[in-house]
């Protein structure tokens, strides 16, 4: 993992990938992020923020190989090690 000094912006990409052979159905993202990360506005936003810590997108029909990326900024706001969770239903 990447060291952020505290106070600094980063930005989390997420990516989902259809690594198969026919078009995919359309699902969410969600992603959680543990306290001490203050998470700044998603490109794309997401659909909603289900809690503080937590935020989830709608994911579209994605072709073969096509991919899907999300952007999010977040700012170290106390001295730690954090981790990001994300899964796509």
């Amino acid at each position: 993992p990447k060291a952020i000094a505290v106070n600094r912006e980063n930005t989390v990409t997420l990516v989902a990938t259809n690594t198969g052979k026919v078009e995919g159905s359309p699902g969410q993202v969600s992603a959680s992020f543990e306290q001490g990360l203050v998470v700044g506005t998603a490109t794309p936003s997401p659909d909603k923020a289900v809690e503080q810590y937590r935020r989830a997108w709608s994911l579209p029909a994605l072709a073969p190989g096509q991919k899907y990326e999300i952007r999010v900024p977040v700012l170290v706001a106390e001295k730690g090690t954090f981790k990001v969770a994300a899964a796509v239903n």
